[in-house]
């Protein structure tokens, strides 16, 4: 074989890989050349400026370099995460018929109602029983093929007559996560107290400011987001300075018009994660203590708003201006207070 054959045999080698190569670079994603763009900056500007710039950890840099250093740009996309094999369901055909008829003739019925009537056809025709949530893959599986259809929620215009759906919004809520209060004002815990006299349910919101614990609570006939924005407006006059964030739990009467407010008027809104009461201690053991000390011992009618307002007011004046505190280095809360903002002037 002569030298030109040989070598055109190499450049077409050659050539068809640089062709495979463009071919896969073309095809590589955004976040790949992303991570390829961190790399880059690393090299040139080091480490702490990556990770201050990027928000990523030491670990997973490293980890980019070793896997773009070893197979190039096309390693750093993420391959899917799909099992090879995947397992398939040994749910029989007619049983999940079964699950499509009754679905079909009980709109809207769930999985767990399912179950009763779908053991009954089992053990008539001999299958092996299933559990409620392998009825629950077999329904989302029917939703996916377009089989059955989700719960729907209509409204009726009834001016026009027309029909529309309405689509459920998921609100985005903001969580303290570890941010800790430096000033009067930083976070306030607001909460609800719910009080059963004589078969007369009472209802008080109160509030703490975390950093200087000065308090402030009032009574409500009903527990609305109305209420809850009204405590809110007295609730700032009470302060005397500035709330920049206000932290509450998940209750209904901390949404609509209370979260609207506090939107309007620029003051963040701290959602807890739910079922975590330890994530406003604050105003949990201030409503403790507002049990054990005015409403175990109250002598008054709770149903007589006006007398308790009077009566609470005195007892919260005693608590802000002559209680003194030991997380407050045994001074009040209001003592406490202006003795921040004498230091910080």
């Amino acid at each position: 074989m002569g030298y030109i054959q040989i070598y055109h045999k190499i450049s077409a080698k050659r050539a068809i890989r640089a062709l495979q190569k463009a071919v896969a670079e073309s095809e590589i994603c955004q976040e790949a050349k992303h991570r390829k763009a961190v790399i880059e900056h690393y090299k040139k500007f080091g480490l702490a400026s990556t990770l201050d710039a990027y928000k990523i950890s030491r670990a997973t840099l490293y980890g980019w370099q070793k896997k773009y250093m070893e197979f190039g740009i096309s390693a750093l996309t993420n391959g899917s995460r799909c099992p090879h094999k995947k397992r398939e369901s040994r749910v029989p055909v007619e049983v999940k018929e079964k699950i499509f008829k009754y679905r079909n003739e009980h709109k809207g019925i769930g999985k767990e109602y399912i179950k009763p009537e779908l053991d009954k056809f089992c053990d008539e025709n001999g299958y092996t029983k299933i559990s409620i949530s392998a009825i629950g893959r077999i329904l989302r599986q029917l939703n996916s093929e377009g089989r059955i259809e989700s719960r729907k929620q209509l409204s009726l215009n009834a001016r026009s007559g027309k029909i529309k759906e309405l689509k459920k919004t998921v609100k985005q809520k903001t969580r303290r996560k570890g941010m800790q209060a430096k000033e009067p004002g930083d976070i306030v815990q607001i909460d609800s107290v719910h009080l059963n006299e004589t078969g007369i349910k009472r209802y008080f919101i109160t509030a703490i400011d975390v950093f200087g614990r000065q308090t402030y609570a009032r009574e409500y006939k009903t527990l609305s987001s109305d209420n809850a924005k009204d405590f809110m407006t007295r609730l700032r006059r009470i302060f005397e300075y500035e709330i920049k964030r206000v932290q509450t739990d998940n209750g209904p009467e901390f949404y609509k018009h209370f979260d609207e407010y506090l939107t309007k008027e620029n003051i963040t809104h701290f959602w807890n994660y739910p079922a975590s009461p330890k994530s406003n201690a604050y105003i949990e053991r201030f409503n403790r203590t507002l049990k054990e000390q005015f409403f175990d011992t109250y002598q008054g009618d709770l149903t007589d708003i006006e007398t308790v307002e009077q009566d609470l007011n005195n007892y919260l004046f005693w608590y802000n201006n002559e209680k003194v505190h030991k997380g407050l280095n045994y001074q009040t809360p209001v003592a406490f207070t202006q003795q921040f903002f004498k230091t910080a002037a």
